[in-house]
């Protein structure tokens, strides 16, 4: 896990001025890679990185690296976990180091740009071909790893930060406001601006599963993960069976290191299934709460007794935390460089600063289960909207009928949505959702000039267009949207921000590849009921037989869970909460009565505005530190 920036000459040399912002860039991700600080400059290109060593630690693994040969030089951020493996396919490369680095090296020269197909982990990476004089860069298939991009005239920039990225432009460069992505920072589900958009118009996130050729003055963008969505229909003991296999091999993948590892032990049933499966039991499992008596942590020590872990329980002051809360939420979002609302980014910043004081520098996860295996408390209704929407689908009668009763508004809110789900083509409806609550925003919420920009959009489009790839029931669609674009801000985007400002690597084993097209093969009905209690039922019923009924099915609370985020913006961070609406305020983007009457429904206890005003909040903060990037009226975009 490291940081990587650079500059690629489209056309000219580079000047000692952008030699000069590529070292001034790398001072800012430092806190990803503290290992070492490396550049390499040629005529074309200036690239640098920042490394946290974990895989070789030694100097001779450090990057930039260069092949053999010297034609091929990489920066790569991220972790090969099946390196060894692909190794035995390269024999004719003379390898130098034992990294995972190298071995992209060799694999780009022997299969090209189609080595990312065999690559088993997460990366963010671009080398440069000297013979070709050209430089792919490419993106992990769910983007574990982040990297944006910006092309300017004669200039590509990239880097792993956005705050990082802006260090490498040009002191008058001024960029727009993308209010677009604005607006997707408030709809439905969203607590990001997903992959497809940036806070910038000019700036773009290389998306997850693509590369990206820049050769003879072009950027070409190619997608190279397409997951299938076809069913695999099977016994559901072959398919217990096939998981736990794809389990054990995705958590034996993630211990791959030369640097101690530890394991992030909730009591919840996705970390002690990664638990249960890994074979290095030098791991500790190591669980967070404000007193010894916390629900999670009783039930995390038990579960570590059942699987024979050793297991840290590490304690947080709860009046410590309430009082730097505010300022470390500040500081996320200043280095993550966009609004992210959420608060438990602070969390996994509080525990991996503690974990990484005992000398821990890559930390197991259970992320990525709930999205894969539908494990979220909606899910059973999904379930149940779904299959009514596969009889509607069938039935032309009823299809239209509801078509003539959907004016009438009669009906509850519920019952509205789906007859508006049902009247959608399959592929839209859960970008209905979008459309709909846009509408609601644009005609409240927004200023008139704001919502004027956005008319001619369409907020729902990306999310169609992930789920038009997903030819399945509409629950697998919308939860396949769910894990690409929808739940960004806590797969990937929160994980990475909250990990790398203490230089600690975060794996998710739920993410690896083949985990991913195991859950796609697999039917809904093994993943979920109608009973809430058989949500993510395959992982569930295999993780019972490890550690017992009682304790698998036992509900979960999670880190923070009772921690009275939204009584503390009224109360005791009320000062810095209207502060920071203000500021959100002086965007002119949004109408001041409507905000103010939102407000105070909000202060007075209300809880139909929290997102909205969480949202503004959290803008609020990215504003004040960013407007100096701006072009002077924030309307003009």
């Amino acid at each position: 896990m490291c940081g990587i920036t650079g500059i690629i000459k489209l056309e000219g040399t580079l000047s000692t001025e952008e030699k000069e912002k590529i070292q001034v860039s790398m001072k800012a991700l430092h806190h990803r890679g503290p290992d070492a600080q490396n550049v390499f400059f040629d005529t074309a290109t200036g690239m640098g990185h920042c490394r946290l060593s974990i895989i070789d630690t030694s100097n001779a693994a450090n990057q930039p690296m260069e092949s053999f040969d010297r034609k091929h030089i990489i920066v790569f951020n991220g972790e090969i976990y099946n390196y060894k493996e692909l190794k035995h396919l390269l024999k004719e490369y003379p390898f130098q180091t034992q990294s995972d680095t190298e071995v992209i090296l060799a694999a780009y020269r022997a299969w090209g740009p189609a080595c990312v197909n065999k690559f088993r982990g997460m990366w963010a990476l671009c080398i440069f071909d000297k013979e070709k004089n050209s430089f792919f860069l490419s993106r992990d298939r769910i983007g574990e790893k982040p990297l944006v991009y910006l092309q300017q005239e004669n200039n590509v920039y990239f880097a792993s930060e956005l705050p990082v990225l802006l260090k490498l432009l040009p002191e008058q460069k001024k960029l727009t406001l993308n209010v677009a992505g604005v607006e997707q920072l408030f709809l439905y589900n969203q607590r990001h601006l997903p992959w497809n958009t940036t806070i910038y118009k000019e700036v773009f996130k290389l998306p997850p599963g693509h590369n990206l050729i820049v050769q003879e003055g072009k950027l070409h963008l190619q997608q190279y993960y397409r997951q299938k969505h076809t069913k695999k229909q099977q016994p559901y003991e072959v398919a217990e069976a096939a998981y736990e296999q794809v389990i054990q091999k995705a958590v034996s993948r993630c211990q791959e290191s030369d640097v101690p590892l530890g394991m992030l032990m909730s009591g919840g049933v996705d970390a002690a299934t990664v638990a249960s499966h890994l074979t290095n039991k030098s791991i500790i499992g190591y669980t967070i709460g404000f007193s010894k008596h916390d629900p999670e942590i009783l039930r995390a020590k038990k579960i570590a007794e059942k699987i024979g872990m050793h297991h840290e329980t590490i304690l947080l002051s709860g009046n410590k935390t309430r009082n730097k809360f505010v300022r470390e939420y500040a500081s996320l979002i200043a280095q993550f460089g966009e609004p992210l609302v959420l608060f438990p980014t602070v969390y996994t910043k509080l525990i991996m600063q503690e974990i990484r004081k005992k000398g821990i520098v890559v930390v197991l996860t259970g992320n990525g289960a709930d999205e894969l295996f539908y494990g979220y408390d909606g899910s059973n209704k999904l379930l149940l909207v779904s299959r009514i929407l596969e009889i509607v689908d069938k039935q032309r009668m009823i299809k239209n009928l509801l078509s003539v009763l959907a004016p009438l508004g009669i009906f509850s809110d519920n019952i509205r949505d789906l007859i508006g789900l049902a009247q959608e083509a399959p592929y839209r409806r859960k970008g209905y959702f979008y459309r709909k609550h846009a509408a609601l925003l644009r005609k409240t919420l927004f200023s008139k000039p704001m919502a004027s920009l956005l008319a001619h959009t369409d907020p729902g489009e990306h999310i169609d267009a992930i789920s038009k790839t997903c030819a399945a029931p509409f629950i697998d669609a919308a939860q396949w949207a769910g894990l690409r674009m929808e739940n960004e801000h806590s797969l990937t985007l929160g994980p990475d921000t909250g990990s790398m400002c203490c230089a600690t690597e975060l794996r998710s084993p739920f993410l690896d590849a083949d985990v991913i097209s195991f859950a796609a093969s697999l039917p809904a009905k093994y993943k979920v009921s109608l009973r809430r209690i058989e949500n993510k039922k395959i992982v569930k019923k295999a993780l019972a037989k490890r550690i017992g009924k009682q304790l698998t099915y036992q509900k979960k609370q999670g880190f923070g869970f009772g921690f009275p985020i939204a009584q503390l913006l009224r109360t005791e961070w009320k000062k810095e909460f209207l502060n920071y609406l203000e500021e959100s305020l002086k965007m002119e983007l949004f109408q001041k009565d409507e905000v103010t009457r939102q407000c105070n429904d909000f202060m007075n206890g209300g809880r139909r505005h929290e997102k909205n005003m969480v949202t503004l909040f959290t803008l609020g903060i990215w504003y004040k530190h960013n407007k100096h990037h701006l072009q002077s009226t924030a309307r003009s975009s």
